[in-house]
């Protein structure tokens, strides 16, 4: 990783709790939201602040994160939901890049808005769930991928992107635009690496987590 990282667990379903604390030597800081704060606190997982409208935090354990030095950032907007307060507090504090736990919720309601909320923000983003890695990226940048060879992966814009580059895979891309639809929908790559750039709009990449990621060797 380069460049000012912030790590942000949301309340939804984790990865294992290995792979987050290895992410922890990788990023700059850490942000819980709300109630994943109890969660937090439950596995000894250091945390920095914890923001949100702090309605699903348990009361004894924010008193106690307080006191201990936690900064406790709340923040009543109802038009904003715990993601969206997090990822502002983060990019407040100078983030470029956000790795992201816990967003896909169980209930696909809140799992559709955070995709939302993540295809909105200016940030280079990744969000990891047990199995998949969701990755949006910024315009402007190159990105090289690892995978395993021969591995499914989707590429989304987000609602748009242009002039998108795209090799190491069966369907590659030169120059190519991209509008919200299935078009990106499982490729596969040839190698050990995709690459892929583009000029404007937003991207977002799924595919499952490699072998070194589950093992909790993230390469975030």
């Amino acid at each position: 990783m380069t460049g000012r990282v912030g790590l942000i667990l949301a309340n939804g379903p984790w990865c294992e709790p290995a792979t987050i604390r290895e992410l922890q030597n990788q990023v700059d800081f850490t942000l819980a939201c709300d109630g994943a704060l109890n969660r937090c606190v439950e596995l000894g997982i250091h945390v920095d602040a914890v923001v949100g409208d702090l309605d699903s935090v348990e009361p004894e354990i924010l008193a106690t994160f307080a006191r201990g030095g936690g900064e406790v950032v709340e923040v009543r907007d109802p038009n904003t939901n715990d993601l969206s307060k997090a990822l502002k507090l983060a990019k407040a504090r100078g983030a470029s890049k956000g790795v992201l736990v816990g967003v896909h919720d169980g209930d696909p309601q809140h799992a559709w808005a955070n995709m939302l909320v993540c295809a909105e923000q200016e940030m280079d983003l990744q969000s990891l769930t047990s199995t998949h890695v969701f990755r949006f990226f910024r315009p402007g940048e190159a990105y090289s991928i690892e995978m395993e060879p021969h591995q499914t992966f989707s590429l989304f814009a987000v609602p748009f992107a242009n002039n998108i580059t795209l090799t190491g895979c069966a369907y590659p891309m030169d120059k190519t635009a991209l509008e919200t639809g299935s078009h990106g929908l499982h490729n596969r790559s040839l190698g050990s690496r995709v690459e892929v750039e583009f000029s404007e709009g937003r991207l977002l990449m799924v595919h499952p987590r490699s072998s070194a990621m589950t093992e909790g060797r993230s390469e975030a």
